[in-house]
């Protein structure tokens, strides 16, 4: 498998204090989906995980022992 060449894959855009959206800019718009993260005050809830071809667990701030519901 060849080396992955595109730098930032992940779009992100903060649109309040505690939701974030995520995009994947490089993947088609037809499969192209968000993914929402939205923080709470004891869990953070993670909607969808994006197509899996570069690992999303780095762009995630959640402060550690805090659950995230996927």
């Amino acid at each position: 498998m060849g080396e992955l060449v595109v730098g930032d894959w992940f779009g992100k855009a903060v649109v309040d204090a505690t939701t974030t959206m995520l995009t994947e800019p490089f993947v088609h718009d037809f499969v192209r989906a968000n993914i929402w993260h939205v923080k709470g005050r004891d869990a953070d809830l993670l909607v969808d995980t994006g197509m899996g071809i570069c690992p999303l667990a780095p762009h995630i701030e959640t402060p550690a022992g805090k659950p995230l519901i996927v």
